[in-house]
């Protein structure tokens, strides 16, 4: 899928995360609903950091 934003083309970036269901939480509109606990901590991966530009000034998130 290709997407843009104000003119400027990126790849969207998924990620997927594995989760183990546990107990019942709760009914919601007679639905009960899971709680859900993940396997493994979900990890932010550096090497996706964006630079980005404001007002000329150069800065990463």
């Amino acid at each position: 899928m290709k997407l843009s934003y104000r003119g400027v083309a990126y790849k969207p970036y998924h990620t997927t995360v594995a989760v183990q269901t546990g107990e019942v939480g709760g009914h919601y509109r007679g639905v009960p609903w899971r709680i859900h606990h993940y396997q493994e901590q979900p990890r932010r991966v550096n090497s996706l950091a964006y630079e980005f530009v404001y007002r000329g000034v150069h800065y990463e998130h």
